[in-house]
Parts: C-alpha cells; structure tokens; sequence
C-alpha cells in the first residue's frame, strides 16, 4: 500500500471531519512494537479553537494510556494513519491534539513512473499564488501517469498554493513541441531528506477533465 504524507493545515482538519462524518471506526495503539494490543474509538468532537480532537473509548482503556507517549490512530475511512499527543482524558473519552501530519493511502490506481527527487524531467508551470500574482517557473517531475503528475517546489511556491487551485503545465513533447495542460492540486506534503529535515515540498496534480 502507497501511503502519501498530508501536512497542510486545511487539508488536515478535513481529513479528521472525514473521519467524524462517516462515524468511521479509529484502531488506537500507543507502542508501535506492540500492534496486537489495540483498542478501538470514535471521535466526537473536534475543537480548532484548541486544536484538539476527543474520542469515544471504553471507559478502562482511557486509564491504560501513558500521557507522555504520542498515541497512533488508523482509520479505514481513505486509510488515514496519525499520531497525536494525549492532552486529557474524561470518562471515558480522551482528548488529543490535532496531527501536524497525516499518512493516507495513494488514490489513484492507474500505473504511476516515478522519478525521484533527483529526476532531469521538468516542466514549465503558470498559476497564481494567494496574492493573486500569475507566476511562471520551472519546475521537477516526481512522477507521472496518464491522468497526473507530482512536483518538486520549494516553500514560497508550496504556499503559494492549496488543494484545489489550477496550475498550467507546458512540457516538451519527445519531437520538441510545447504541450500545455490544465491540473488541479489534490495534495500537497513535504519531502523529508536524508538527514530528517524537510525543505523542499511534493505538489500532487490531476489534469483537469
């Protein structure tokens, strides 16, 4: 299973309203070397003003958790995978901060090149940033399919951007001519280097229809 990494801050909280809304059954663990001991909850509640979430879980499995461990959730709901910090627990429910990253399965199905950060493929794009400046620049393929492509970007342009906006895509064809296509962003994550540290970031498109 091809699992992409979510790290901006919309896109995030509307994953976890997701997984409220379908009432979406969340696998709970804490020691990711023991992942026979689960327990299992609902989240029903999510508050962005504290930026916390709280879940439904019998009532004996709250007291068994360490606060001082990050705690792991699943959901079968897109195959969501986070971890969080235990802010509280009440009862029988618990409180955990948001995800600052969440790991979801790869939607699309149609065979997918990839390329690697260190691809020689590059593509010329046209979009408007959030200050509605139309911007041209170069840019590294990752991968490609028939339907879509994801590009390497640095920060400024990865905040330039959200999921949904409209990026024109003029690439070279093999005789030379130029080729130019409407995508629009369907997710958006950072690539993690070598060493840990994360400055460059992976831009996920889908042509339009």
């Amino acid at each position: 299973m091809n699992l992409i990494d979510i790290n901006r801050q919309h896109s995030l909280s509307s994953l976890i309203e997701s997984i409220k809304k379908n009432k979406s059954k969340l696998k709970v663990w804490q020691s990711i070397k023991e992942t026979q001991d689960y327990s299992y909850g609902m989240i029903v509640n999510i508050n962005t003003f504290t930026s916390t979430i709280k879940i439904r879980l019998n009532k004996k499995e709250v007291s068994e958790f360490d606060k001082n461990q990050d705690i792991y959730f699943h959901s079968p709901c897109r195959e969501i995978i986070f971890k969080a910090q235990i802010k509280g627990t009440v009862e029988n429910h618990i409180e955990v901060s948001l995800p600052v990253l969440i790991k979801i399965k790869e939607a699309r199905t149609e065979k997918r090149t990839n390329l690697g950060i260190q691809s020689n493929q590059f593509v010329k794009a046209l979009y408007l940033n959030e200050g509605n400046e139309k911007l041209e620049t170069k840019l590294r393929v990752l991968d490609f399919s028939d339907h879509g492509l994801a590009l390497l970007v640095n920060k400024f342009i990865y905040e330039g951007l959200t999921v949904g906006s409209k990026v024109a895509i003029r690439k070279l064809s093999l005789d030379g001519e130029a080729e130019s296509k409407i995508y629009i962003v369907r997710n958006m994550g950072s690539v993690i280097n070598k060493i840990g540290s994360s400055k460059e970031f992976r831009v996920g498109l889908e042509v339009c229809s």
